[in-house]
This record gives structure tokens, C-alpha cells and sequence, in this order.
């Protein structure tokens, strides 16, 4: 549970000056008459949810909560001040300090609502508002606040015996409207608690949830104390209306504390510690924040960088920069890798040069796929998928030499491209699906016709039909093109034509037709990986035609998990 220390300054600031005037009401009887008592208290509770508001602009993300919040700390400086002017300013029986009373509910009925629509927000986008049905409880609300101040013409909520010359907050009989708003209070403290437990579903909270309810247990036995009217300090340090706005301050601080409520406290360790090399920059060129992976760069780098990336560090680095608020951010990017590869690739001559505009294109591509984090279970179940085609790849690839005839190069290159067309597009499929359950179809047909038009290469006459709209099980697209990949490495050279056929509409099949095949494929490819997910295969092979035919189908409901 990290807490930052400009958090733990304001919070204990904050708390100082709430034990300051708790001290002051004890010492009320022992101050002197010149000096006004409540009004320093309204100073020091309106400094403490200043602050407050302050930090919450500062730390929290989501905008509607940042909105809700404030709002609520704002009504608890109005309940202060207009609490501070019926005692102060205003005599005992006052028709002014009578509707002051009134204005109490105000934030009494309308604070735990816009704590509700805070709560509402918690899993939703940082710029995403709460449903607008929820809205709709502003109007119970102000219907109850309009009957509380238009008590003196029916006197629903509160009956004052003797009259309303001599009324007092303290002999009054409480009506039935009363009773509907501490109704509504007492609910909305339960959606609140409800709303807390069913949104701490991540472990780490699920097991501080106890530090948001240590406020709502300081607040009941308040109540049990107040209705006992026991003598205790607690009642002569904290008025009710003090104690429900610290207590409702202390909660959602301890909704943030505990992350429920999505804060940046905790952002200056996150980055320091993060896997990306990157930093932030002041205006001045003063370095502020760098993670470990990042390498020292210059102010004047960096400004140089602003417009387009620029390459440092002989060449190996590429650094960007961006314009922000108070400075600039950069990162870093190693390319060491690639320029290693590359310059490997341009000594085989101008005869690759088409290959090396294509892998150079790659790179590219695989450049700004490094911008996004990437979780180490899809690099794992690529280098799996693509093995086999990757050790094929690196063996042609050492196999070339000065001596190789132009013939055999030309071939090598041809069914290399196959391959590679293959690590990408499987590859891509896995990137693009992210743990998802389902793809689009229409990328694995665009994976299929791309390693065809490499397959073409080779000589055979190649083709893709089918109407493929819709989405298809994941498991089924890997499984159905690694069985084409393997018709389609078999097939070539030597193969005449080859036809895919994939239909996603009511079943999810491919239906894969060659003509003179260079090798047949194995009855038994992909055998035990096709029964465990359920899917149905089957291989005709005519010597006579010299045409193999190979399908691959999973029910409707998908392949098995």
C-alpha cells in the first residue's frame, strides 16, 4: 500500500488541523469571549479540504471522480461556513439561523450521492461519466431538500412545541420527512459499502478492503455514543456535522489509498522501475524522472529529437521527444539488433536487394510494434508456432555461400519467402488476437492469400475462395493455417496449383485442393492437436490425378478449449 510523501505531509496536515479544533471545543469554555471560537474552526476545516482538494485534482485519473469529489468537499466548506455563520453571526432564535438549520441537509442528502456516482465510475474509462439512468436520483434528492426548506409551511419534517418564535434544533419532534432522508442517507452508505466490496476484485485490494471501513466504524459508534447522549470527549471534541464530513473525507481517502480509486502516487517507482527506457525532462534541461533501461541523453538531444526520432549512440539508438506540460518526455529505442541484421544482409549483394526492402520493411513494422508492451506468453507461443519454420529459414540461409549456382539461389530465396511469410503471418495472428477467444476472418484470409502469392513464386498457379464476414475461433484459425502451411511446404516445388477454400459463415472449415503435389502430406499431421480441439480432418490423395485434397473443419460452437 504505497503512499507517497507529499501524501503522507497533506494527510497528516490535514489531520493535525482536525485534532486542532476538536482541542478548540474542548477549550471553548477557557477562551476568551473576544475571540470567535468557530470561526477559527471554520478556517482550520476549510484549509484542511483545500488541501484535500488539491490532492485530489493532483492524484486521481478518472475525471468524473475528480469531478464528484471536489464537489463533495466543496458542499462540506458550505455546510461549514453556513455553520459557522448560525452560531457566529446570527441570535438563537433567528428565522435566518432557522433556515441556516434547514441548508444543513443540503449537503447532508447530497454528499453520500455524489459519493455514489464516484463509486459508479470505479472500472470505467479516465474520461467516462457514470450511466445517466444514475442521474435520475438527483431528483428524489432535491424533492427531499425542497421539503425540508418549505418545512415551515407544512411542518413534515420537523414540529418545533413551543412555536416558531422560540424554536431550538435540539426540542423539536421529528416528522415523517425526517425520517425518508435518514432513510436515504442510511442507503446510500450501504450501496457505498456494496459498491466497495463488489469492486475490490483485484486480490492485492480485496485485502486492504478493511482500512475503508475503519471510517464507517468510527462513524457508527459515534452514532451509538450521540444516541446514548453519553458524556464522552468525542462528542464534546467533534460536532455532527464535523465528524460526518472528516469520516466521509477519511473514506474515499481510503478508497484511494488502497487503489480502488486509480491514483499516480505511486507513478515515480513505476517508472523508475519499468522495462521501457524513457524519461521526462524538465524546461530547464533538468532531468526529473528515468527508468533503469534508458541511457543518458542530453537536453539538447532531446530538443533535437522533438520534431522527428534521431539516432544516437553511433548510430544504435533511436530517441524520440514530446512536448508536455512543464517539459518534455522521451524515450530510447536499441536498434543495435537490426542494424546487426541488416548489415549482414546487404553483404549478400544487389541480387537480394527486393528481399532486403522487404525485411527492411519488417523491421520497420516490428519498430513500432516494440512501442507497446507485449506479454511474454504471445512471444512464447510465437516462438513455438514458428520453430520449425525458423530452424528451415536459418538452414538455407547458411547454406548459401559464393559457390552456389543462380539456380539454386533463386529457389532457396523462393521457398524462404514462403517461410517467412508464414513466421509473420502466424505471428500476426497471435499479436492481433491478445488473449482474445475470437479473430476476424477475414485476417486469416489475408494470412492465407499472402503465403500463397509467395507460394506462386514457385510456379504453381495459386488461388483463395470463400465468404469469410464474421469472426472466427482462435484456436481454429491457428490450427487451419498451420495445416495449410504444411500442405503448402510439402506441395512446393513442383506443385501445379493450389486452391484454399475457407468458409466461416455456419462452420468454421478450410478445404485445401493441390494439383501434383512435389510430397504428399502425412496422414497423421497435426493429428493429436486437431482431435484434442474437436475438429474433424480428413486427406484424400488420387495417384492417377495426382491431386490431394485436404479439409479441416470444427463445429459451429468453435474447437475445444
Amino acid at each position: 500500500m504505497f503512499i507517497s510523501r507529499e501524501t503522507k505531509i497533506s494527510d497528516s496536515i490535514c489531520l493535525a488541523l482536525v485534532l486542532l479544533c476538536g482541542i478548540l471545543h474542548l477549550a471553548g469554555p477557557y477562551i476568551s469571549p473576544y475571540i470567535s471560537e468557530n470561526s477559527i474552526i471554520f478556517v482550520c476545516y476549510t484549509v484542511a479540504f483545500f488541501i484535500w482538494i488539491y490532492q485530489i485534482r493532483r492524484r486521481l485519473l478518472q475525471k468524473y471522480v475528480r469531478k464528484y469529489l471536489i464537489g463533495a468537499a466543496s458542499l462540506m466548506i458550505f455546510w461549514m461556513a453556513i455553520r459557522t455563520v448560525k452560531y457566529s453571526l446570527l441570535p438563537m432564535h433567528h428565522v435566518g439561523a432557522r433556515y441556516i438549520w434547514y441548508l444543513y441537509y443540503f449537503p447532508y442528502i447530497f454528499i453520500p450521492l455524489l459519493m455514489i456516482f464516484a463509486l459508479f465510475c470505479v472500472g470505467k474509462g479516465q474520461k467516462e461519466d457514470v450511466d445517466r439512468k444514475w442521474k435520475l436520483l438527483y431528483i428524489p434528492a432535491v424533492v427531499m431538500m425542497l421539503g425540508i426548506m418549505t418545512n415551515d409551511l407544512h411542518f413534515q419534517a420537523f414540529r418545533f412545541p413551543d412555536g416558531l418564535r422560540a424554536w431550538t434544533d435540539s426540542d423539536m419532534i421529528r416528522g415523517p420527512l425526517y425520517y425518508i432522508v435518514t432513510t436515504w442517507i442510511i442507503l446510500l452508505f450501504l450501496v457505498a459499502i456494496t459498491l466497495a466490496f463488489i469492486h475490490c476484485r483485484v486480490p492485492a485490494i480485496r485485502k486492504r478492503i478493511w482500512v475503508p471501513m475503519l471510517p464507517f466504524a468510527v462513524g457508527f459508534l459515534y452514532v451509538v455514543l450521540y444516541i446514548l447522549d453519553s458524556d464522552i470527549f468525542i462528542i464534546h471534541m467533534f460536532r455532527a456535522p464535523e465528524i460526518a464530513c472528516v469520516l466521509f473525507a477519511a473514506f474515499m481517502e481510503s478508497l484511494i489509498v488502497v487503489h480502488l480509486f486509480p491514483s499516480n502516487d505511486s507513478y515515480g517507482d513505476f517508472w523508475r522501475a519499468s522495462s521501457i527506457g524513457a524519461g521526462i525532462m524538465d524546461n530547464d534541461g533538468n532531468l526529473r524522472f528515468s527508468s533503469g533501461k534508458c541511457i543518458p541523453v542530453t537536453a539538447e538531444q532531446v530538443y533535437g529529437a522533438k520534431g522527428s526520432p534521431a539516432v544516437i549512440d553511433r548510430g544504435d539508438t533511436v530517441l524520440g521527444s514530446k512536448k508536455i506540460h512543464g517539459g518534455y518526455c522521451y524515450w530510447v529505442r536499441d536498434i543495435s539488433e537490426i542494424n546487426s541484421l541488416n548489415s549482414r544482409l546487404a553483404d549478400i549483394g544487389d541480387v537480394l536487394a527486393d528481399e532486403n526492402a522487404m525485411i527492411d520493411a519488417e523491421n520497420k513494422m516490428e519498430e513500432k510494434r516494440t512501442r507497446t508492451e507485449q506479454q511474454s506468453r504471445l512471444y512464447d507461443s510465437v516462438a513455438k508456432g514458428v520453430r520449425p519454420q525458423l530452424d528451415k529459414l536459418d538452414n538455407i540461409l547458411r547454406n548459401l555461400d559464393e559457390d552456389t549456382d543462380e539456380e539454386t539461389f533463386v529457389h532457396s530465396m523462393e521457398y524462404a519467402c514462403v517461410l517467412n511469410a508464414y513466421i509473420k503471418r502466424y505471428s500476426n495472428l497471435i499479436l492481433i488476437s491478445d488473449g482474445a477467444e475470437d479473430i476476424l476472418a477475414v485476417e486469416l484470409r489475408l494470412a492465407l492469400e499472402e503465403s500463397l502469392e509467395y507460394g506462386g513464386l514457385c510456379g504453381a498457379q495459386t488461388c483463395v475462395t470463400g465468404s469469410n464476414t464474421g469472426r472466427l475461433p482462435f484456436v481454429a484459425a491457428l490450427l487451419m493455417y498451420r495445416l495449410f502451411e504444411e500442405v503448402l511446404e510439402t506441395a512446393i516445388p513442383g506443385a501445379d496449383g493450389i486452391l484454399a477454400d475457407l468458409e466461416t459463415e455456419d462452420t468454421s472449415m478450410i478445404h485445401i485442393e493441390v494439383s501434383r503435389p512435389g510430397t504428399p502430406l502425412g496422414a497423421d499431421v497435426l493429428g493429436e492437436e486437431i482431435a484434442a480441439a474437436g475438429g474433424s480432418f480428413s486427406l484424400e490423395y488420387s495417384e492417377d490425378e495426382a491431386r490431394e485434397i485436404v479439409s479441416l473443419s470444427f463445429a459451429k460452437g468453435g474447437p475445444a478449449c
